[in-house]
């Protein structure tokens, strides 16, 4: 053999006697494993974690199955920047409904829900799915809530310049 293959030999043992070293330091050391970073903590400031309230039948409306499609006098309409109340943080106040024939300028139409059945509900079904309710100032709901067939059908009539 020639001087440069036994070299080239020895090299080759040296590098395969590295990996095996390397290998069993990685697995049996920390010396190889990345060091995670130090969290630092300020002394004596407390944690705050806020809480919310959970949801209630009454301020959450729940979609029961087998419930027909919507159609476009009954389609929800978002408004943006509504402050949500619960019954936690805002009593229940009676609005009294100002009683308006059908043909008034103030009847806006006719809202059906299938939760709460009580005017509270149905005032913000007024205001949330008929737009002219919303574009004039809100709609106070009227009706005697009569539920049918799990529905109840209200009147939604303007609460401002009504006479």
């Amino acid at each position: 053999m020639g001087v440069i293959q036994t070299i080239g030999y020895s090299l080759l043992i040296l590098i395969i006697i590295a990996v095996v070293i390397s290998t069993i330091l990685y697995f049996t050391t920390d010396v190889f494993k990345p060091k995670e970073n130090p969290v630092t903590t300020t002394p004596n400031v407390p944690v705050v974690t806020p809480t919310v309230p959970a949801a209630t039948p009454t301020d959450t409306p729940v979609v029961a199955p087998n419930v027909p499609a919507a159609t476009p006098t009954d389609t929800p309409v978002v408004t943006p920047n509504v402050p949500v109340t619960t019954p936690e943080t805002t009593p229940e106040v009676p609005v009294p409904a100002p009683v308006v024939p059908e043909l008034s300028p103030c009847y806006q139409g006719d809202v059906t829900i299938w939760w709460g059945h009580k005017a509270s509900d149905a005032t913000w079904a007024c205001n949330s799915w008929k737009s002219s309710c919303a574009n004039a100032g809100g709609c106070v709901a009227s009706g005697d809530g009569t539920v049918v067939n799990g529905k109840s059908t209200w009147k939604c009539n303007l609460k401002s310049n009504c006479k």
